[in-house]
């Protein structure tokens, strides 16, 4: 799996830039079955991703971000 924020391909969605495409919010390579990969919510919202390396398949979802100070 390779997670990367939606909408395929653009991966523009995390409004932060920076990343291989175009978004932090992207782990620009896959990762093995048992492998991980992280990233850090900064913004408040709701933000979908999916598997950059198959875009059809269910390995998709949504995460929702709320900023407690």
């Amino acid at each position: 799996m390779w997670p990367a924020s939606a909408m395929h391909p653009t991966h523009r969605v995390y409004p932060t830039t920076g990343g291989c495409i175009s978004s932090t919010f992207d782990a620009c390579r896959g990762v093995l079955a048992g492998g991980s990969w992280t990233f850090t919510f900064d913004i408040a919202g709701t933000w979908k991703y999916h598997d950059h390396l198959n875009p059809s398949a269910s390995n998709s979802g949504t995460v929702i971000t709320v900023i407690v100070e």
